[in-house]
């Protein structure tokens, strides 16, 4: 055989080994982990606790890949991850539009609460079922970096003002400076008790959008890359045997995962 018909097939198995040992130096590299998130009670606590974390630790640290959390505000967060100065985002949506910046492993780590509107009964909002057309106009307030005027209020006009705490969109709603705050459960009634503010008298809560899957969303590098698969590898055992449920359970959320 001439040797020149053989240098391609020499110079490809060169790369698959040279592949092979940076892959085997990748894993022995990475010993750690940062994931950034904002704050939501009990699923992202700042002190590193809570059922989110729960989930990530329990995927990385049998590997002994220590898992460093930080909470800061949502839109800063995505910020983070799409510079590439922390390694995976906790809790993003899958978005096609955004996969230069992410990779979206093919596992979720849960299931989001429904998104709720919350609104005064006497202030003029009549909200129709599944029909966000009614509040065309009126003063729409949420937490910034959800850019929901992108996805729920596509098309419709609103006027709308973003804050940085769900509590401080309450306390405008109470002071009538906005008509409706666009938010999810959990964090209205903790923003409430916050506040002292009674949600069970003069407002109503609207369900307007079910609980999308949430991902771990990881920075678009070959790291991320190899960070996703070790998550995808790990999820299927975990969900597996009734690790990833056992985790939501124990802190109270007992349906925010589904295989």
């Amino acid at each position: 055989m001439n040797i020149h018909s053989r240098l391609p097939t020499i110079a490809f198995c060169f790369l698959c080994v040279i592949g092979a040992i940076g892959q085997a130096a990748d894993r022995e590299d990475i010993k750690q982990i940062n994931v950034v998130s904002d704050e939501w009670i009990n699923y992202t606590n700042k002190d590193g606790s809570g059922a989110y974390w729960e989930v990530v630790k329990a995927v990385f640290e049998p590997l002994n890949i220590t898992v460093n959390t930080r909470v800061m505000p949502w839109a800063r967060a995505e910020r983070t991850v799409k510079n590439q100065q922390a390694d995976a985002l906790l809790g993003s949506y899958y978005q096609a539009d955004q996969l230069n910046s992410f990779i979206f492993p093919k596992w979720h780590i849960g299931i989001e609460d429904p998104i709720i509107a919350l609104y005064k009964v006497n202030n003029g909002v009549h909200l129709n079922a599944n029909n966000l057309q009614s509040l065309q106009n009126k003063r729409i307030i949420w937490v910034r970096g959800y850019e929901f005027d992108k996805t729920l209020f596509s098309g419709i006009t609103i006027n709308k003002h973003v804050i940085t705490k769900p509590k401080q969109a309450l306390i405008m709603l109470n002071l009538n400076r906005a008509d409706v705050l666009i938010d999810y459960e959990q964090e209205i009634r903790l923003a409430a008790k916050e506040a002292n503010i009674n949600l069970n008298t003069t407002y109503k809560m609207h369900v307007i959008k079910k609980g999308n899957k949430l991902y771990l969303a990881f920075s678009n590098t070959p790291r991320g890359r190899y960070l996703s698969k070790i998550f995808d590898q790990q999820m299927e055992s975990l969900a597996s045997t009734g690790a990833i449920k056992a985790i939501y359970a124990k802190w109270g959320f007992p349906d925010k995962f589904t295989d």
